[in-house]
């Protein structure tokens, strides 16, 4: 190794780079969605590839979008945005479409074992573009995120938008 690599990355160049989807599960009536997202963003920080077994940290922050919600017997479906961050190689191939994939899966375990599978019958996520998502953050009224230890860095470089929302997590 010449001087000139070394201290540098030998494996493809990395960068802590945001996804933007909507989540809308069923929970069931008067669910405590502050905890809801709260209990989602700290869920969201180890997500695992499918196929390769890899595990790789994340960070999430999860907003509650005001809007109507659908509603059964017994049931409601609160709006949520995730914007999933994580550090990858993102120039190769499908990179982006893994990732989104991986947070989806997180995300669809999570509710599952976390909820009586009689409250959710499904989770529907929905990637979105960022123009879209900076809209919906403009109609939410909570936001919570990872808490706890990221990796070194990443509290500086993720714009949280938290601080613009209440992050009471006692009501």
């Amino acid at each position: 190794m010449d001087d000139e690599t070394r201290g540098k990355p030998q494996g493809p160049l990395t960068d802590l780079r945001p996804v933007w989807f909507t989540v809308m599960p069923y929970v069931p009536a008067g669910t405590n969605r502050k905890n809801l997202a709260q209990q989602l963003a700290d869920h969201l920080r180890t997500l695992t590839r499918r196929g390769t077994g890899e595990q790789y940290p994340s960070a999430a922050e999860v907003f509650l979008v005001s809007s109507a919600e659908l509603q059964g017997p017994g049931q409601e479906v609160p709006h949520l945005l995730v914007h999933g961050w994580a550090e990858r190689p993102w120039q190769q191939d499908d990179e982006r479409r893994m990732v989104v994939t991986d947070f989806f899966e997180a995300v669809h375990t999570w509710f599952l074992s976390k909820l009586p599978v009689s409250a959710t019958p499904s989770v529907f996520c929905t990637p979105v573009r960022p123009e879209i998502s900076e809209k919906l953050v403009s109609l939410s009224d909570f936001a919570a995120h990872t808490m706890g230890a990221l990796p070194a860095g990443w509290a500086e470089r993720i714009p949280w938008h938290g601080a613009l929302l209440p992050m009471d997590r006692t009501s």
